[in-house]
């Protein structure tokens, strides 16, 4: 599976924020590198992603835990 996005420690929530590159890395089928097809699922998938990790953040702000957002460069497990 693949490795935790958000972080719960010392009553906080720290929450990866990937780059686009790290998204691709972390999403990307094998063998389709150069697709257009992977690209347009990847950049959908990103878009998504990022929407989640706002939709958690508010969540998780309006029961009163604090959240900081991280930026991971690649390794989000060893990042947060």
């Amino acid at each position: 599976p693949p490795e935790p996005l958000l972080h719960y420690a010392d009553r906080e929530v720290r929450i990866a924020l990937l780059s686009p590159d790290g998204w691709r890395a972390r999403n990307e089928a094998p063998g389709t590198a150069n697709d257009s097809d992977d690209d347009g699922r990847l950049q959908r998938g990103f878009a998504h992603y990022e929407a989640r990790q706002r939709q958690f953040a508010a969540v998780l702000m309006a029961h009163g835990v604090p959240v900081t957002f991280a930026h991971c460069s690649g390794d989000p497990a060893g990042q947060l």
